[in-house]
């Protein structure tokens, strides 16, 4: 499995870390570049590295292509109560 981050460095420029999640799903390692894995079902994944996440993540882009935590981070009722889904 694969978790990206896309943030914004101390100097103002936006940069991608891929990281893999270790097999018993207790922690991820960031990757130092970018990396293949077939995976038990034969279907290759694909962890980019840094300059690859910039390929796509450009200023033109708005550098995000997802959800941001502001969009997501809210007031929403689950269940009849109100919750943040990001606590």
């Amino acid at each position: 499995m694969r978790q990206d981050f896309l943030c914004v460095t101390p100097n103002g420029e936006w940069a991608g870390y891929s990281y893999e999640w270790l097999e018993d799903l207790s922690d991820a390692i960031l990757l130092p570049g970018g990396k293949s894995k077939i995976l038990a079902n034969g279907i290759n994944w694909d962890y980019p590295s840094q300059t690859q996440c910039m390929e796509c993540h450009t200023e033109v882009a708005g550098f995000t292509l997802g959800p941001e935590i502001a969009q997501i981070n809210r007031q929403t009722i689950i269940h009849l109560q109100i919750e943040h889904p990001i606590k």
